[in-house]
Formats: C-alpha cells, structure tokens, sequence
C-alpha cells in the first residue's frame, strides 16, 4: 500500500501546485482587467464584498475539508454516508450565517443595495461547498479535477466581468466572481456523487470514525487553526474599508492580492512535505533540504523581486496604482520569507498532532496582524496592513527558529522516522 500511496500523493501535491498557480495567475489577469474596466473604489468594494463572503463560508464551513481529507480516502461503503451529512451540514450552516451577517447590518458599508445582499447571500454557501470540494476531490484519488475545478472557474469570472461592467451594475465584479463559482460547484457536485462515489463504494475497504470523545476535539483545534490563518488574508482588507474607505481598499487589493499568491504557495510546498511524511516516508536530510530550497525560491527569492520591482509590477497589472500601493507591496515583499520560516513548523506542528499550538501560532499572527493594521491605519493609511502583516508573521518566524533547528538536528541525527504515522496514531518524537 505505502508504494501505491506515494504516486498517489505526488499527483495530489502536483494537482493543488498547479491549481494554486493557475488561480494566481488568472487571478492577476482578473483584477487586471478589473481595474481597467472599475475605479479604485469599485475595486476596493468588490474586494469587501468577496472577502466578507469568503470569511463567513470560512467560519461556516467548520474546515471539514481537513476531517475528509484524513478520513474520506477509506471511507468504502460509508463514503455517501459521509458526504451527504457534510454537505447538508455545510450549506445549512454557511445560508444561515450569510442571512445574519446582512440582517445584523455587519456589511452595511459595502453591501447597500439589492443585487449585492442577494448575491452575498448566494455566495456563502457556494463558496464554503467550494473549499470543500477541493479536499473531497483531493481524498478520492481526482486531484487533477481540482485543476479543471479552478481553472473553469477563473476564465469563466473573466468572461463575465465585461458583461456585468457593460450593464453597469455597482456590484458587477461580485457578480461576475460569485455565478460561475455557483456553475462550478453543482457540476463538481454531479460528477462526485455520479462517478467518484460509486467507484470508491465499490472498492470494498472501509473504516470506521473514531469515537466521538476523540473526533470533536481534532476537529475543534483544526478549525481554529484553519479560521485563524484566513482571518490574517480575509479580514484584513475590511479593517481598511471600514477605516479608510473603499477607494484606499481599491488600492491595498492590488498589493494583497500578490501576497496571497504567495502565501498559497508557500502552503502547498509544506502540505506536500507534510503529506509525503503522513503516507509513511521518513523525513531524511535530501528531503528537508528539497523543501529549503523550494520555501528559499519562493520566500527569499520572490520576496526579494516583488520588493525591488513593485513599482513595475503594479504598473502591469494596474496603471495607476503604482504611487498609492508600491509602499505596501513592498511591506509584503519582505514578510514572505517570514511566512515560509512559520508555515515550515507549522507542516512539522501538523505532523506531530499538536494542531493545539499550529491553532495558537495562527491566532497569534492573526492578531498582531489586525490589531496593527487597525491601530495604524489612521496614521499610516494602506501600509499599516503591510506592517500587521509584516509584524504578525514576524513574530512567529523568531519563535520558530530554535525549534526548527531543533528538529533539523534530529533529522540530521538519523531519527527521521520520528515523524511518520503508524496507522492512525500520531507519532511521539522526542525532541
């Protein structure tokens, strides 16, 4: 099985890379075309309006994305069983906070008319369904789709983004991002339940859940940790709408949007690591420094460029914007190596069960990142989220170091196997 395991999981690791960097790329493309087709103000509210939608599905999704990716691939004969309770669960969940989110007034600044409540309301629960569908895909051996999955829907909101700017519509950028997710959603859906669910239904193995006694309290931690590290990427752009307005939050989206591409990335090199160890393999030396080397591009050396061409970067993607968000992107720039050294012992943390201090770390950074960026924007304007940023992951990165080395030296030391899981049962190692 361990043989068969690793292709498998190479194909997933593969599949969610190249999901991420299409997304990013396209995604660039999208507020690109954007900001040539809206103002800075149009721009800063569609950014509101999709961030508040995606941290209410984050928080009403209860991540069980992470319970079916460690559960659902020999789920057998309960694989429906599963699947139906977690979309019911999930939607419920997601349409009733979107409903109380609008009545409660929360969004009141940049959800003002008709057509922007409807489509948020819509919204949540298409976009909570989405997060999940990507671990569903990713545990029942279709990683592949989950490429597909992204790829339709970022040329399909690009298609749509000119039409809407042409009926001159005030959330037209919403909307053009909000009805293709709800297309791609029901037609992942349909082929999950009509192919993927028969096929895994007949192959026979199946396990069953742990006990409950065991199960919530997993569950608890890897929600908090989850809900924790969107919050540093989703809310930070509604403290600047709320304190700056939406022209300023126009400019941030632009910076923003390079540092999520980053930190994506970043991600899906540690949870491919991270996944390589969970199927059985020993960390060894040539592995950690594969996984340096990697977090080393994308960290120092993508950091590094985005510092020194922000201004040329910006100029590309949106003209204009170049003079009000080059101080920020650059802020960005040099929180990305940091970023790399948390989420490096973060991959460790998630290997060794101790999803209790991964959920404190992402709090931590979650914190120090808002409450900066809502102390100094008055001061600072849009650059006060470069430095929560830049503060936030900081932090981490300094009180991540001894024990990284820590744990490098174990490795070195030849007790790779520490790390890797027998059966079910989290490993214990000793450093």
């Amino acid at each position: 099985m361990q043989q068969e395991a690793r292709p498998l999981m190479l194909v997933n690791a593969a599949s969610l890379a190249s999901a991420t960097i299409l997304t990013s790329g396209l995604g660039v493309v999208f507020w690109a075309l954007a900001a040539r087709l809206y103002d800075p103000a149009g721009i800063g509210l569609a950014n509101a309006q999709i961030s508040s939608a995606t941290l209410v599905a984050t928080f009403a999704s209860l991540n069980l994305g992470s319970m079916l990716l460690l559960y659902l691939p020999r789920a057998g004969r309960h694989t429906r069983w599963i699947l139906v309770r977690a979309h019911v669960v999930v939607i419920a969940l997601s349409f009733v906070a979107g409903a109380l989110f609008v009545v409660l007034g929360l969004g009141e600044d940049y959800l003002s008319d008709p057509v922007s409540i409807a489509v948020f309301i819509v919204a949540v629960p298409s976009l909570a369904i989405f997060m999940e569908q990507a671990a569903i895909l990713l545990a029942m051996g279709a990683g592949p789709a989950v490429t597909v999955e992204n790829a339709v829907f970022a040329i399909a909101k690009m298609a749509l983004l000119p039409v809407f700017a042409g009926l001159a519509l005030a959330s037209g950028i919403f909307a053009s991002w909000i009805v293709p997710n709800v297309l791609v959603v029901v037609a992942v859906a349909y082929f999950t339940f009509g192919k993927l669910v028969p096929r895994q239904e007949r192959a026979g193995e199946s396990i069953e859940l742990p006990p409950r006694r065991h199960l919530w309290p997993q569950m608890i931690k890897l929600y908090l940790s989850y809900v924790a590290s969107q919050l540093t990427v989703l809310a930070i752009p509604l403290v600047i709408i709320s304190t700056l307005g939406a022209q300023q939050n126009g400019y941030l989206t632009m910076a923003w949007l390079i540092g999520v591409a980053f930190g994506a990335l970043i991600v899906n090199i540690t949870q491919s690591f991270s996944q390589d160890v969970r199927k059985g393999h020993a960390i060894t030396m040539v592995a950690l420094k594969r996984l340096a080397v990697m977090l080393g591009v994308i960290g120092i050396g993508g950091g590094a460029i985005t510092v020194i061409a922000a201004p040329l970067i910006l100029h590309i993607m949106a003209p204009g914007y170049a003079s009000a968000s080059t101080g920020v992107l650059r802020l960005i720039g040099i929180a990305v190596p940091l970023q790399a050294i948390w989420l490096a012992m973060a991959a460790f943390l998630w290997l060794e069960n101790r999803i209790g201090w991964l959920a404190i770390g992402s709090g931590a950074i979650a914190a120090i990142a808002l409450g900066c960026t809502f102390v100094l924007a008055p001061e600072l304007g849009i650059a006060s989220a470069g430095v929560g940023s830049l503060a936030g992951f900081g932090s981490l990165a300094l009180v991540s170091i001894v024990p990284l080395i820590s744990r490098v030296r174990r490795v070195k030391a030849g007790h790779g196997d520490d790390w890797v899981w027998a059966g079910d049962r989290p490993p214990t190692p000793s450093s």
